[in-house]
């Protein structure tokens, strides 16, 4: 006898989870998917709206929201979910780069990140690789110039004053060298 219901009972489960699968087709595992996302200038961060399956709502929430709420994580689509992690960590390296907030005189600039300002000398910066990665590229570029700019003036002088050092048959050498090559 135990025999003869095994096939009623192995048919009845096969409908059972053709069943289940068709809900499952209709009711998603994961209400809420990623319609849009835009900056809120009164909270100062990135807000995303959800649309929910079935219904006509979009909720609002912030990467702060959706991280504290463990059932607002589960009910999230997990490739949406990676969209909003990768735009929060290119939101949070935005922010913790430095610019020049001043600059000072002899070379010196006071670099902040918003939290921390520390003030600089051009050759340390430039030295430093590290910090070289965390400077915004258009103030790189002007601390960059303005230290080679400073560097070039110094090396000027310093040619000046050695020529003026020496004695006046190396003022004639330079002379009668520059008259030579006019007549090459």
């Amino acid at each position: 006898m135990a025999i003869e219901h095994l096939p009623k009972y192995g048919n009845t489960m096969k409908l059972f989870s053709t069943i289940l699968n068709y809900i499952r087709k209709i009711k998603p595992r994961y209400f809420l998917s990623l319609d849009s996302h835009f900056y809120n200038l009164s909270k100062k961060s990135i807000v995303y709206r959800f649309k929910i399956f079935g219904e006509h709502t979009f909720p609002k929430f912030t990467f702060e929201d959706i991280i504290n709420d463990k059932n607002l994580l589960y009910d999230i689509h997990p490739v949406d979910l990676m969209k909003i992690t990768i735009d929060n960590y290119v939101d949070s390296q935005k922010k913790s780069l430095l610019n020049i907030s001043e600059i000072l005189r002899d070379n010196k600039y006071k670099l902040s990140d918003g939290n921390t300002e520390e003030i600089l000398s051009g050759d340390e910066i430039c030295d430093n690789i590290l910090l070289i990665e965390k400077i915004k590229n258009m103030d790189l570029y002007k601390i960059a110039y303005n230290t080679g700019f400073n560097h070039g003036r110094q090396l000027a002088r310093d040619m000046i004053k050695k020529s003026d050092n020496t004695s006046q048959i190396s003022k004639d050498n330079i002379v009668l060298f520059q008259i030579a090559d006019k007549e090459k």
